[in-house]
C-alpha cells in the first residue's frame, strides 16, 4: 500500500497523510493523523512484550532485537512526521 503514492514509510510526511485523508473523502485530515498516532502508541507499547513471548516460546534469535529495532524506529518515525 502506498500513501500519496510512496511505500517507504520513512518518507511519508503530514501532508501525505493530510492528502490521503482528502483522497478518501474526509473533509479532516485530524482523524488520520490520530489514527496514525494511537497505532504507533499501541505498537511500541507492544512489540517488546510480543519479543518476549517470542523468546520464550521458540528461544533467542539474533534477529528479534533487530525486528524490535525495526518496527520500534518505524513507530517512531511515524509519530515524528505527524507533528511536522
Amino acid at each position: 500500500m502506498s500513501i500519496e503514492g510512496e511505500f517507504d514509510p520513512r518518507n511519508i510526511t503530514k501532508h501525505s497523510w493530510e492528502k490521503f485523508s482528502q483522497e478518501i473523502g474526509d473533509s479532516s485530515a485530524r482523524p488520520t493523523l490520530k489514527a496514525v498516532e494511537r497505532l504507533s502508541k499501541k505498537v511500541l507499547a507492544s512489540v517488546e512484550v510480543i519479543a518476549g513471548e517470542l523468546l520464550e516460546r521458540y528461544g533467542a534469535n539474533p534477529v528479534y532485537l533487530e525486528i524490535v529495532r525495526t518496527i520500534i524506529g518505524q513507530a517512531n518515525i511515524a509519530l515524528r512526521q505527524i507533528q511536522d
